[in-house]
C-alpha cells in the first residue's frame, strides 16, 4: 500500500507474463519510471540507472535481458476510486483504448464473416446509437464495443455485395467491412456472444464450456 493505494500493473511484456503464469504468489515488480524521468528500456540502462531499486538492492543477483521493449511509449498509469478513474500518465494505451475495454464487448459470430455476423454487428450499432441519440462513434465513449467474427473466417475478405446492398436500405454501408477469424482472444474480451445459429453456438461451447453464460443465439426462437 502506498500512500493509502494499492498500486497494480498489467504486463505485456511476454517472458513477463509467463513467469506470472507459474508463480503460485503475485509478482511484485519495480516502477518503471525513475526520479530522472527516464524510463530504461534495455537491462543495460537498468542496471547503470540509478533507480533505487538497483542502486540501493544488493540482494539482486540477476537481471534478465529480453532485448529491447516493444513498445516505444512508456506504461499507462490509471487510477482507480471506487467507480470512478482517471488517467494520470498516459502512455502505450491511450484514453480511447482505456474507454474500449472498460466498455462492454458485443460479439456476432456466423461462419464466415462476410454476410450474417457483420449485418448484425451493423445494425447493433445503429439501433445502439438511435436509442442513446449519439453517433455510431460515440459508443465506444458510451461503452458500447461491437466486434463481429467467423468460425472459418479468411481475414481481409470484404462483405458479400448481397449484404452491402441489403444494409444500404437501412442508411448503413457496410462495405468497409474485412472479415476476420474468431480467435480465443476475441472470445476472452467479449462480455456478450451472440451466434447466428445453434450450430455455431455448440462449435464455440464444445472447445469453451465454460462460455456457455455468455454464448447466446440471436434469434431467442432457436
Amino acid at each position: 500500500i502506498v500512500n493509502g493505494e494499492l498500486p497494480c500493473r498489467v504486463v505485456g511484456e511476454e517472458v513477463l507474463q509467463a513467469v506470472q503464469r507459474l508463480l503460485p504468489a503475485p509478482l511484485i515488480i519495480s516502477s518503471d519510471f525513475p526520479p530522472n524521468g527516464t524510463p530504461a528500456r534495455t537491462a543495460a540502462e537498468l542496471a547503470n540507472s540509478q533507480s533505487p531499486e538497483i542502486s540501493q538492492s544488493p540482494e539482486i543477483d540477476l537481471i534478465i535481458d529480453h532485448g529491447h521493449c516493444r513498445y516505444s511509449s512508456t506504461s499507462t498509469i490509471v487510477r482507480i476510486n471506487d467507480l470512478h478513474w482517471e488517467i494520470l500518465h498516459e502512455g502505450v494505451v491511450n484514453e480511447r483504448t482505456v474507454r474500449r475495454l472498460l466498455g462492454d464487448v458485443y460479439l456476432f459470430v456466423c461462419t464466415g464473416n462476410t454476410c450474417r455476423s457483420p449485418m448484425a454487428e451493423a445494425l447493433f450499432r445503429k439501433l445502439v446509437a438511435d436509442k442513446l441519440g449519439c453517433s455510431e462513434e460515440e459508443l465506444t465513449e458510451k461503452g458500447f464495443v461491437s466486434v463481429s467474427a467467423g468460425l472459418a473466417a479468411y481475414p481481409g475478405s470484404g462483405p458479400s455485395p448481397e449484404a452491402v446492398e441489403v444494409l444500404k436500405l437501412q442508411g448503413i454501408d457496410l462495405s468497409p467491412h474485412e472479415s476476420q477469424p474468431l480467435t480465443p482472444r476475441l472470445l476472452s474480451q467479449a462480455d456478450y456472444v451472440f451466434t447466428m445459429t445453434k450450430s455455431h453456438r455448440d462449435t464455440i461451447l464444445w472447445e469453451y464450456p465454460e462460455l456457455s453464460h455468455q454464448v447466446s443465439l440471436l434469434s431467442r426462437e432457436d
